[in-house]
C-alpha cells in the first residue's frame, strides 16, 4: 500500500510541479508583455509628442 502511494506521489508530484512552473512562466511572460506593451506605447506616445 505504501509503496503504492509513494509510487503515485511520485507520478503525481512531476506533473504538478510541471503545470506549476509552466503556470508560474506564463505569469511572468504576460506581465513581461504587457511592460514591453507599455514601454513601446510610451515609446509612441514620445514620438508623436516630439
Amino acid at each position: 500500500m505504501s509503496q503504492t502511494a509513494s509510487g503515485l506521489v511520485a507520478w503525481l508530484f512531476p506533473s504538478v510541479r510541471l503545470r506549476n512552473f509552466y503556470f508560474i512562466s506564463q505569469v511572468i511572460s504576460n506581465n513581461h508583455l504587457m511592460k514591453l506593451c507599455q514601454k513601446m506605447q510610451w515609446q509612441a506616445i514620445a514620438q508623436l509628442v516630439l
